[in-house]
């Protein structure tokens, strides 16, 4: 169960980063447009809430097919979740300094 939850927050998060770096355009994704936009936050904070409750609340799991995340799937989820959004930084990053 917990490798259903795994890829399920895997994907969450990486689109998480997607999301963040469509918004952004050219520019960085830690720049202060998106950390500014309130509607987008409160999107992530809902659809965190959400998972939260999918992954960790024993009442609802079971019902999705869910198990808890220890720590350290925690902190493989997030790396992996990570990463698309890093090759994407890294890139636009290449492009800025092309031109």
């Amino acid at each position: 169960m917990s490798a259903t939850s795994m890829a399920y927050l895997t994907i969450i998060l990486g689109q998480w980063g997607n999301i963040l770096s469509r918004r952004a355009g050219e520019n960085s994704v830690w720049s202060s447009f998106i950390f500014s936009n309130k509607q987008l936050l409160i999107a992530y904070g809902i659809s965190a809430f959400c998972f939260i409750n999918l992954i960790w609340n024993p009442w609802v799991n079971h019902i999705f097919g869910f198990g808890a995340l220890n720590l350290w799937q925690l902190a493989i989820c997030i790396g992996f979740g990570c990463i698309y959004t890093l090759v994407k930084e890294i890139y636009k990053g290449h492009v800025r300094i092309d031109e």
